[in-house]
């Protein structure tokens, strides 16, 4: 009896979401295949490339950063999948789900954050660096397109990079309008790719610098941590490029065949793609600036120093597909449901997606295009905290079993004050700590601090007020 309710109320929550122009991309079905290949593309994008270049920049050794990148991978596919349980077992978007944690109209808030503000932000930084990539690509396609100017509108040099910003953009907005069946697509031809375009580029750094041997021989450290909080570092950073989708990945599990196919598939996918990814980056940046003499470990410049004729085009192209495919997947789908959520009656999907666009370009975040590792910490300051809240009330509070009273919207409570305590503890502490010289380890791990403050506030103080009726 428990079930049948549990599904009628299902029923009344999803029945919205169906109506509000976009039938069908609720459609969309997704197995354990598509889970393993969702966030492949994601892994290969470049700001994943220039947070290890950052690394390397500042002395950390081949063996530290793979370190690191491997538990970040543990961690962050692990947050992923169990973040996505909830989603796939009663098929809720983010959107509803943060509801549940900090109410009816509490829910808000973390999701304006998530789906609007961080996402916003994110897509502008990543229109900045896919114009870079393009503009790479359209420089070796048409080398002249480098030369054009206009002096009346902008200074010298600046028309090429305008205009492949402009083209990326419009990319971004067409495939966020294609929705689930275009992503879908696209995702499965340039899985197999990425995996074979990367490879054969790292073969090649490899057979031009004689062996992996000279990539990890660099041992210099210069770092004022041991290696065990240097690794921690490193996964933190990996964190932050994931803390937005690990907070919003309902609005891609909600789709799955089941539980265990979106949990073995974004646990297996998000593994096999960082360990090919951790040997793959330290080839292609350490021993691409070792060949090459790129002492800045630039990743677009060791590319276009690669004597590789028309292949050096072709991973041009591909790079610029999965970057293309990571914005879209992480930032615009997240970013155009909740706005869908906030405005149900006036927005469609596809209008959603154009919003989106519009809003994120006015956001002006290309600004912390150089300053990549400062605007992860701060996003993981940020949501990190949310999904710890999100966890602890779904695993420790609800023991994975959401009752009628969650489901039904009119029945959720409008505020949940221990989540927004449990959120202000984990954000707050973040920042008590960059003041305190003493903990200055912990301030470059704002993601793992703020999520371990927040889950165990959010566990403690709910059973603490258990039975004791919100506002």
């Amino acid at each position: 009896m428990d079930r049948i309710k549990e599904r009628r109320a299902l029923q009344q929550i999803v029945g919205p979401k169906a109506s509000s122009g976009e039938s069908e991309e609720q459609k969309v079905k997704m197995g354990m295949i598509n889970y393993f290949t969702l966030w492949a593309q994601s892994v290969h994008s470049l700001p994943h490339y220039l947070t290890i270049a950052l690394f390397l920049q500042s002395g950390y050794s081949p063996k530290t950063i793979f370190l690191g990148i491997m538990l970040g991978a543990v961690l962050a596919s692990s947050v992923l999948a169990l973040n996505g349980c909830a989603g796939s077992k009663y098929k809720l978007s983010f959107s509803r789900l943060v509801k549940i944690s900090y109410g009816k109209e509490g829910g808000k808030g973390p999701g304006i954050l998530r789906g609007l503000i961080i996402a916003m932000l994110w897509y502008g930084l990543q229109i900045y660096l896919g114009g870079q990539i393009l503009m790479a690509l359209l420089g070796k396609l048409f080398p002249a397109f480098l030369s054009l100017e206009c002096p009346l509108l902008f200074g010298q040099g600046q028309l090429p990079m305008v205009l492949s910003y402009g083209l990326f953009w419009l990319l971004n907005v067409a495939f966020g309008i294609g929705g689930g069946k275009a992503l879908n697509k696209v995702i499965g031809f340039i899985t197999p790719i990425v995996y074979l375009g990367f490879g054969l580029l790292a073969l090649g750094v490899l057979q031009t610098i004689g062996g992996i041997g000279e990539i990890f021989a660099f041992h210099e450290e210069v770092t004022p941590f041991g290696l065990v909080l240097s690794v921690m570092i490193v996964a933190n950073t990996i964190l932050g490029i994931w803390a937005a989708p690990m907070v919003s990945v309902a609005d891609f599990t909600q789709k799955a065949t089941s539980t265990a196919a979106q949990v073995k598939g974004q646990v297996s996918g998000l593994l096999f793609s960082y360990l090919f990814f951790a040997f793959t980056s330290l080839i292609l940046l350490r021993g691409g600036a070792f060949a090459y003499g790129v002492k800045s470990y630039n990743f677009l410049e060791i590319i276009q120093r690669l004597q590789m004729g028309p292949g050096s085009i072709a991973f041009l192209l591909l790079f610029l597909l999965t970057t293309l495919v990571t914005n879209v997947t992480g930032n615009m789908v997240p970013a155009a449901y909740q706005l869908m959520a906030l405005f149900p009656k006036r927005l469609s999907y596809s209008k959603s997606v154009v919003g989106v666009a519009i809003l994120s370009f006015l956001s002006m975040s290309w600004r912390w295009g150089d300053q990549l590792t400062i605007f992860l910490n701060g996003i993981g300051s940020l949501l990190g905290p949310i999904t710890g809240v999100m966890l602890a009330h779904f695993y420790w509070v609800k023991h994975q079993h959401l009752s009628e009273k969650d489901l039904v919207l009119e029945k959720i409570s409008p505020f949940h004050k221990e989540a927004y305590v449990a959120t202000l503890i984990g954000t707050l502490g973040v920042y008590v700590l960059k003041v305190l010289s003493a903990f200055s380890a912990l301030t470059q791990m704002s993601w793992l601090v703020g999520f371990g403050l927040s889950f165990l506030s959010e566990g403690l103080l709910s059973r603490r007020n258990n039975g004791k009726k919100e506002f």
